[in-house]
């Protein structure tokens, strides 16, 4: 079943395809293998917006000067047949579409464009989502997974509300305003791995628990896995911006060079953000190493009071015979006992009131 929204009277009736026993208006939902397509077409006039299960029935040019077909979920192989036999997409390019482990990169197929991006969201541990693109001259085909958060979705109300000047350019424009959108969606993911820096910072000080390290080592990973995404999109954005193709007027080129100074900014905020984690590896090491040493100090000077205490026992504990005046006559003494403890007792405190005033201990 298929549900259709437009903003105005499109220039030929779009075809409207209803499943089996549908009922006009309501999205079906029974179909859970078969991704979700939204197929919008939009011009200076307006728009217009169908959600359908497949391509079958639907005009995928000649209503609208732009088409938009955006694949939400992993497409099964009715729907690739459909774009190879509809819209002429290359079989390479769809094998990329399936394989979800590409690497942000722009491709030449023919007279399309094939561009692969990455979505990426943040919860407990960063998420990527690839994201393709095929851009032909009056066509815009997207494949996304499905993720919680849509970086898509300003585009569409963009186009839905006919704000900017969205709807009076071309697909090549369209295609900017998806990886702008994509690019905005990384500073806010940005601005989370910062505020669990500056949080991992003051545990990293008081290094109370072992799993402040591994919490600092799994954001090192996020940053990593970031910087492998931005890195191939900036070259990506960069052949684009550069590209003398027909498809690509010069205008939408200059805004491929304001999305790509985007991505440099977070480019130098990875490698901030980096340094930064591996300061805080390096804090916490020299952290643990203080308190290793505080403790080492304390024991030793603890050792150090009782050497002379067990050396005063250890004369006393010897065998000595009595009998002779010579051998240690103070053992026949009354009070000899209780003189050592004394005597022990005050070279104790003079010991431990030197090393307070040398101020070796704390």
């Amino acid at each position: 079943m298929t549900v259709e929204k437009h903003s105005s009277v499109p220039p030929s009736a779009g075809t409207r395809r209803l499943a089996p026993g549908a009922v006009p208006g309501e999205l079906d939902t029974a179909v859970d293998e078969a991704p979700g397509l939204r197929f919008i077409t939009y011009g200076p006039e307006g728009y217009h917006e169908t959600v359908a299960e497949s391509l079958s029935g639907l005009s995928v040019t000649g209503e609208w000067p732009v088409t938009w077909i955006d694949v939400d979920g992993p497409p099964n192989q009715r729907l690739l047949e459909e774009l190879r036999d509809t819209i002429g997409v290359h079989p390479l390019a769809l094998e990329d579409v399936i394989d979800q482990g590409q690497r942000p990169k722009v491709e030449r197929y023919l007279d399309q464009h094939f561009m692969v991006v990455h979505m990426l969201s943040y919860g407990e541990r960063l998420q990527l989502e690839q994201l393709s693109l095929f851009l032909s001259e009056t066509c815009v085909v997207t494949f996304q997974g499905k993720v919680p958060s849509d970086s898509l979705e300003p585009v569409r109300e963009r186009i839905r509300s006919g704000k900017g000047r969205i709807r009076q350019q071309g697909t090549d424009y369209l295609v900017y305003a998806l990886l702008d959108s994509v690019v905005d969606h990384y500073f806010p993911v940005m601005d989370k791995i910062g505020d669990n820096l500056t949080a991992l910072e003051a545990s990293v000080l008081e290094a109370h628990s072992s799993s402040v390290i591994g919490q600092v080592q799994a954001l090192k990973r996020d940053l990593l896995q970031f910087r492998r995404v931005l890195w191939p999109l900036s070259e990506a954005l960069t052949t684009l911006g550069r590209s003398k193709d027909p498809l690509l007027c010069k205008e939408t080129r200059l805004f491929l060079r304001d999305c790509q100074d985007h991505v440099a900014q977070l480019k130098d905020l990875i490698e901030v953000y980096r340094e930064t984690s591996e300061t805080l590896v390096e804090t916490y090491l020299s952290v643990m190493s203080n308190r290793t040493n505080d403790t080492m100090r304390f024991l030793t000077l603890v050792a150090t009071i009782f050497i002379p205490l067990t050396f005063v026992v250890g004369i006393y504990g010897m065998n000595f015979d009595t009998n002779y005046p010579l051998n240690m006559p103070e053992l026949r003494w009354k009070y000899g006992y209780p003189a050592v403890m004394v005597v022990m007792l005050l070279i104790a405190v003079g010991m431990f009131r030197f090393f307070v005033h040398r101020r070796w201990m704390g």
